[in-house]
């Protein structure tokens, strides 16, 4: 089933990891790479969500707490990226 926010998620996502590398490596990222990691990106998301079955009951809240965080960093990133694009 589609849900309507899996793009926004993914676009997000992929707006942070770049604005994270580009914090770390002191440059900007190709654009080329930047439609390999929103692939990357989209794939993880989408196999995640077909995964989510398959998690334990008793790990889900822990492995739920772990991809929250890492959700919330990324996408941190992702609205700064973001807002400072559209300020320019």
């Amino acid at each position: 089933m589609f849900d309507v926010l899996h793009p926004v998620l993914i676009f997000l996502l992929t707006a942070g990891i770049k604005e994270f590398f580009a914090r770390v490596l002191s440059k900007e990222v190709p654009p080329v790479a930047s439609v390999v990691i929103a692939a990357g990106v989209s794939f993880v998301v989408i196999f995640a969500n077909a995964l989510g079955g398959l998690i334990p009951a008793a790990q889900l809240a822990l492995v739920g707490q772990i991809v929250a965080a890492i959700v919330a960093m990324f996408g941190a990133f992702g609205v700064r990226a973001t807002v400072r694009m559209f300020s320019k």
